[in-house]
């Protein structure tokens, strides 16, 4: 049961595993950059303080004793639902034949897009509504996944991009 709750608290950790591991989504070889884009390096660190945030968000609803167990079932859902969403980013955002196509960050805009939705206006209300100290973990992963939707923006939107020459 042990090795079952960690598995699923850390569901956003091990998604992405195969992407890191086969380094699928590599920003510092992509052609065209986003004017506010970090170097590739800030992305793994953001992402790891991320996703050990979402491992200790969720084993502090599943070892929660003063949630009921359909709430808790609730937010374990959402978390995974979130997983799924976020892995679907990663599959759109793969590096396919060491250059990324114009459509892949069309989709990406989308997929970012419904994930800032899905972080503000369903997942933060209600873990605003449970539990102060678990709606403070969650905060960074709004503010960075809002962050993205303004790069993939501008990656979608901006006619001029910059040319990464790292």
């Amino acid at each position: 049961n042990l090795f079952k709750n960690i598995l699923i608290s850390f569901i956003h950790f091990i998604l992405s595993i195969p992407f890191s591991y086969f380094n699928l989504i590599n920003y510092s070889k992509i052609e065209y950059k986003a004017y506010l884009q970090p170097p590739g390096y800030v992305f793994g660190i953001a992402w790891s303080i991320i996703y050990l945030l979402f491992g200790i968000i969720n084993l502090n609803v599943i070892y929660s004793n003063s949630l009921v167990n359909s709430l808790k079932i609730n937010i374990i859902n959402q978390s995974v639902i979130e997983a799924l969403i976020q892995t679907l980013w990663l599959i759109v955002n793969v590096n396919y034949f060491w250059k990324k196509k114009y459509i892949q960050e069309i989709f990406g805009f989308v997929i970012i897009f419904i994930l800032v939705y899905y972080a503000y206006f369903v997942r933060l209300p209600l873990l605003k509504s449970i539990n102060s100290n678990i709606y403070l973990l969650y905060i960074p992963y709004c503010i960075w996944i809002l962050f993205a939707l303004v790069l993939s923006y501008q990656l979608v939107f901006t006619p001029v991009k910059i040319k990464n020459h790292t």
